[in-house]
């Protein structure tokens, strides 16, 4: 889920998605996943190495990856976004399990 998100194919990402959902995985696991992916990506965007992020090299150099393919900001937006969902779910303006559909579903990264 989180590499069909990280390379902006959002069919596969909502595919994915709905297939974990229907299988029993929880909104919470993935929202968690998710949220760590977008944080690594926030760290190596503005980290030379992966002992600078306090990463492991191959998840510091996927995200570093992904990082590149950024605007400026974009990364923090992004993981802004997702703490913020949850937040909006928490606070009752839709489940987490839909406002993640949505996020999914408008991501074009």
């Amino acid at each position: 889920l989180v590499d069909a998100v990280q390379a902006g194919d959002r069919k596969r990402a909502w595919i994915l998605y709905r297939q974990l959902i229907e299988s029993g995985a929880s909104a919470e696991e993935m929202h968690g996943t998710l949220a760590w992916a977008a944080r690594g990506v926030v760290l190596a965007s503005n980290t030379k190495s992966a002992d600078e992020a306090g990463m492991k090299p191959y998840p510091y150099d996927k995200a570093r990856a992904v990082a590149r393919k950024l605007r400026p900001g974009e990364a923090v937006a992004q993981s802004s976004e997702l703490v913020r969902l949850y937040h909006d779910a928490r606070m009752g303006r839709g489940t987490l399990e839909d406002l993640i559909e949505i996020y999914l579903l408008r991501k074009s990264s």
